[in-house]
């Protein structure tokens, strides 16, 4: 038999906070940010960035996570893009160690002519998932 839940809101026992989640996780951070302008668009538990040249940016969260094993999640593009190809992330490199807070984010595209080239792109987003500290 099918089975029909329609709620506007749902709380805790008390009414008064989230419900846990059982053998799930939510969502606990994301950012969408303008890298030309670096500017955070809208975010939850990020509190900023960190221009470091040309297609690289540190991001800073509000909260730090219990480990630096978080699974992230980024992507970026613009509009009216000219540049074909597959944007490319690195969350971290050989200098830069990834954190329980912090984590550096490189955009690149690569295409038939161009092996790798590092880009500013309007519209970047991240997502991150894992257990709070």
């Amino acid at each position: 038999m099918t089975s029909v839940l329609n709620v506007d809101t749902i709380a805790d026992k008390a009414g008064s906070g989230p419900v846990g989640l059982l053998k799930a996780s939510a969502q606990k951070a994301y950012i969408s940010y303008n890298f030309d302008a670096i500017g955070i668009d809208n975010s939850l538990n990020m509190s900023s960035i960190t221009d470091n040249g040309t297609g690289d940016c540190g991001i800073t969260m509000t909260n730090a996570f219990e480990n630096k094993f978080i699974v992230i999640a980024v992507s970026g593009g613009d509009s009216g893009i000219s540049d074909s190809g597959l944007f490319n992330l690195t969350i971290q490199d050989e200098t830069t160690e990834r954190t329980s807070s912090t984590f550096r984010a490189q955009y690149a595209y690569v295409n038939a002519t161009t092996n790798k080239s590092v880009s500013n792109k309007t519209y970047q987003n991240a997502s991150v998932n894992g257990d709070l500290a």
